[in-house]
């Protein structure tokens, strides 16, 4: 393929907003390796770590609301096409899970993307309509980041969406302050959610950027020598992860000593590979739009319990994701292992409805320990979407 940005792309977009779209590009470093081994016709896994967006949600062409699947023609859809296109076919997982945010993939990110099968070499994470500006928003993808960057092969990680760091904000937000009626084809009745021509957009706007990162390749360094020295990063340091968190790099104080978790988070997921250890007839799965599945039960006193494994390497921390929501008439449960417990409440006053990770138990030792949960509330449900450990 020829070295440069498609003819196509630069005259319906235009060269300036190809480049606003680009909030950070970074070094280029991994996904040049990633692009490397796609020139030398070895193949490579990509994946997807999102949510409803990148699962087509949005207005349906009969003008039913919140569909999944609407959009048949998703962003990510459009950058796998051009990869099949260019380099031949190529494995490409959508892992994107709906009503989940970065505190659900920090922990079942691996389960998703089918970390046990092969790992990814490029995995674009679509998280920004369901993350809230918030430091414990900024933690969590600093630890999903990392956990993905720490793969033995080296992955690379693009953030993508309407304000991440291949973003549609930067070209198209002026044009669509400018002239209010692009928000029906741009969004097509629903706000949270983009219409199919956007994803059109933002897929086109990834490719752009992959198709630049591919020129870089003649004057890369992928494979550097080993006393190459640079200023500031020389070849042990290119493409590696800093140990001391981004998110908190500024405020704390340098310890070189930190030791961040190596092994992988696990993640069972209801109606998948979430099973209770014991017999839970009050328990039962339940299925929105069958989309979104949760081990439910409703009223007080209703327990239900799990076997949890805590791997070698691990943080040693046990953590439930459950629906928050301000509907559906949700109630608390009281989840414990061993003697540490913590109440976990289904009614928030956010208007979305999301499943949130909390951790129940932490300094575990590696080995496998009982999770066990009480409902609380008389009248009121809970919706148990996934077990995990760290």
């Amino acid at each position: 393929p020829a070295c440069a940005v498609n003819s196509t792309l630069l005259q319906t977009y235009g060269r300036h907003a190809l480049r606003l779209s680009r909030v950070h590009e970074g070094s280029g470093y991994r996904v040049q390796r990633a692009l490397d081994r796609l020139e030398r016709g070895e193949g490579i896994k990509a994946a997807v770590v999102g949510g409803s967006v990148s699962n087509g949600h949005g207005m349906s062409s009969d003008g039913v609301p919140f569909v999944y699947g609407a959009v048949k023609d998703t962003w990510h859809k459009v950058v796998s096409s051009w990869l099949n296109e260019t380099y031949g076919p190529q494995s490409f997982v959508n892992g994107a899970m709906a009503a989940t945010d970065s505190s659900f993939f920090r922990y079942c990110w691996a389960e998703r993307v089918r970390l046990g099968e092969v790992a990814p070499d490029l995995v674009f994470v679509e998280l920004d309509v369901n993350d809230v500006a918030d430091e414990a928003s900024r933690q969590n993808v600093e630890v999903l980041v990392r956990s993905i960057l720490n793969l033995p092969n080296k992955p690379a990680v693009l953030f993508v969406g309407a304000f991440a760091l291949i973003s549609l904000r930067g070209p198209l937000l002026p044009a669509l302050m400018a002239n209010h009626t692009l928000k029906t084809p741009w969004f097509n009745g629903d706000s949270r959610h983009i219409a199919t021509p956007l994803h059109k957009a933002l897929g086109d706007m990834v490719i752009a950027f992959l198709q630049e990162q591919r020129c870089l390749l003649d004057d890369a360094d992928i494979t550097l020598p080993g006393d190459s020295k640079g200023l500031f990063v020389g070849a042990d340091l290119v493409g590696e992860v800093p140990p001391v968190r981004h998110t908190r790099l500024m405020r704390d104080k340098w310890d070189a000593t930190v030791v961040h978790p190596s092994a992988p988070p696990t993640c069972r997921i209801a109606g998948s590979t979430l099973e209770p250890a014991s017999p839970s007839p009050n328990w039962s799965i339940y299925s929105f739009r069958e989309v979104k599945t949760y081990l439910e039960t409703t009223g007080a006193d209703r327990t239900i319990d799990f076997d949890v494994n805590v791997q070698p390497g691990s943080a040693g921390e046990i953590g439930v994701g459950y629906l928050r929501s301000p509907q559906y008439h949700l109630g608390r449960a009281k989840c414990r292992v061993g003697s540490q417990e913590k109440v976990l409440d289904g009614n928030w006053t956010r208007k979305a409805s999301l499943t949130e990770i909390d951790i129940v138990a932490t300094g575990l030792p590696p080995g496998t320990h009982r999770l066990v949960c009480t409902t609380l509330d008389k009248g009121k449900a809970f919706r148990i979407a996934t077990v995990v450990s760290a």
